[in-house]
């Protein structure tokens, strides 16, 4: 018999985790996904409300109306003081090649900004907070374990919760109606809890819980340039390239291991403090306007996680081992936005509509397996509905797609987002004039 103390219940602990390979037997259910376990968390993609529903890049988006900030260069373009928000509510079912299989809902922010145009079309300002990474997951793990006296079935639930926040200030500046430049700093904060449980079919085990909290701070920025012509295969359409190079974050973490129920836990040692770095990206993408009725765009992001670094150990990551899971990032977006009235503001409802459709596909940064690639790929939708108030839209945004694969004993996600977003917009500090 296993007895109860802190030392016996740490020791069991380990042997579970790490000497599953002899197990007897094992099958898992899982909620949410799990993939957002490793690494990081699932990383999240900053876009615009208008971006988000056609595939989620807008690297070269410019507008009076919506302030982009997956690019600084915009804040050069504002003319309306800008606040918007948005919320989403999405569900993720998970399922393996057993056909075990579970499902998650959550609801959470999304982004909150403000911008502030300083010269209208010149110069403007502005902060974004939004999520960088989630983990959200709960696994259970069945099983068996053969000990000299007997085999013992048991149980592993494992959960997690938490990721990143970022929070971000950027600043634009238009040179000329064809070129606009920009830069952002951008904080980076947030903790990653998680937990495991065993329970033993038999009464004479004891149960073991284990839990881990880290926490991570850095800062880094960005910097972006847009460029724009005009009257190119057409009278009054434009086409824009933009950029975005983000550089490498440098992000102190600190751990604290305990264990027992969340209302007795132990500590069991000293926390542990070291850093990671998250790798630079480079993002570029094309926004070709044909007319005030018809915009489509198309991004490329990379990122090349396989210069990644810890001193601390990660799901999937170990600090100087050989075969890590990880790999370089890349992402491929696209889509079209359809305005049926365009620039006529005295044309019926559903004629000022906006309709949005998009693409992507997500090379993931990290995998459970070293032998398989989780990708990610979806569609995405949208309508962005006026309102009374100019200046002023009610976006609601779809999303579906799916990620991973049940080969090699993995699991394939299917996730479904909708979300709804507010962009309000007016003009401050205008002079009065006297007749």
């Amino acid at each position: 018999m296993i007895q109860n103390t802190r030392a016996s219940r740490t020791a069991l602990a380990f042997l579970l985790t790490v000497t599953l390979a002899p197990s007897v037997s094992a099958q898992f259910v899982t909620d949410g996904s799990i993939y957002s376990r490793f690494g990081i968390g699932e990383l999240r993609q900053s876009a615009t409300s208008q971006a988000a529903a056609m595939g989620g890049g807008g690297t070269a988006f410019r507008g009076a109306l919506y302030t982009n900030f997956a690019n600084p260069a915009a804040y050069g373009d504002l003319v309306l003081t800008s606040l918007a928000a948005g919320v989403n509510y999405q569900t993720v079912s998970a399922r393996d090649a057993l056909d075990n299989h579970g499902r998650l809902s959550s609801g959470n922010l999304s982004f909150l900004q403000f911008s502030l145009p300083l010269k209208a079309q010149k110069l403007g300002i502005g902060a974004t907070f939004a999520p960088y990474s989630v983990s959200r997951y709960r696994v259970r793990v069945s099983s068996a374990v053969q000990l000299p006296s007997d085999t013992t079935a048991y149980t592993i639930d494992y959960g997690g919760s938490g990721g990143l926040q970022q929070a971000t200030f950027a600043v634009g500046y238009t040179i000329n109606s064809h070129v606009s430049v920009g830069a952002t700093g951008m904080g980076l904060f947030g903790a990653i809890e998680e937990s495991q449980e065993t329970n033993f079919e038999n009464a004479s085990y004891t149960r073991s819980i284990l839990s881990s909290s880290t926490r991570l701070r850095g800062f880094s920025g960005s910097v972006g340039v847009l460029g724009s012509a005009k009257n190119l295969l057409r009278e009054n359409d434009r086409l824009t390239v933009g950029m975005t190079y983000s550089f490498p974050v440098n992000l102190q973490a600190d751990r604290v291991l305990t264990s027992g129920d969340p209302q007795e836990r132990d500590t069991l040692n000293s926390a542990i403090t070291g850093d990671l770095s998250i790798p630079s990206s480079l993002a570029i993408g094309l926004h070709y306007r044909a007319s005030s009725h018809v915009s489509v765009i198309a991004d490329v992001l990379s990122q090349r996680w396989s210069g990644f670094s810890s001193t601390v150990t990660l799901p999937g990551y170990v600090p100087d081992a050989a075969g890590n899971n990880i790999r370089d990032r890349v992402r491929l977006s696209g889509g079209v936005e359809w305005l049926p009235a365009g620039n006529d503001a005295l044309a019926g409802y559903a004629a000022r509509i906006a309709y949005r459709f998009g693409v992507f596909y997500d090379q993931s940064y990290i995998s459970p397996s070293a032998s398989m690639a989780i990708d990610a790929i979806g569609a995405t939708g949208g309508l962005s509905l006026p309102t009374l108030v100019p200046g002023t839209r009610i976006d609601i945004n779809l999303e579906v797609g799916q990620r991973g694969t049940t080969d090699n004993g993995l699991v394939k996600d299917r996730f479904f987002k909708i979300g709804l977003n507010v962009n309000v917009g007016e003009r401050w500090f205008l002079k009065q004039r006297l007749g």
